[in-house]
């Protein structure tokens, strides 16, 4: 996970590292950025410019679908 850098380089560093130790203490997946590849795209986002519009959540899925498709039990 990752925030706009708004919030100050020591913040905003302080914050990827929590989601890094937890996935890490918990065994859990991460997907270091679900915006990757267009975070820096206007166009993907509403008005706001933080929340991704509906098209752009393919982009996301594409992001984060390759870090948790190993978990589904695909046994039969």
């Amino acid at each position: 996970m990752q925030i706009p850098p708004n919030y100050g380089p020591d913040y905003t560093r302080r914050f990827k590292n929590a989601f890094d130790a937890v996935a890490t203490h918990t065994k859990s997946s991460l997907v270091p950025f679900m915006l990757e590849g267009f975070a820096q795209n206007p166009n993907a986002f509403q008005a706001d410019g933080l929340h991704p519009t509906a098209q752009s959540q393919t982009l996301i899925l594409n992001n984060i679908w390759p870090g948790l498709v190993h978990l589904l039990d695909t046994a039969e």
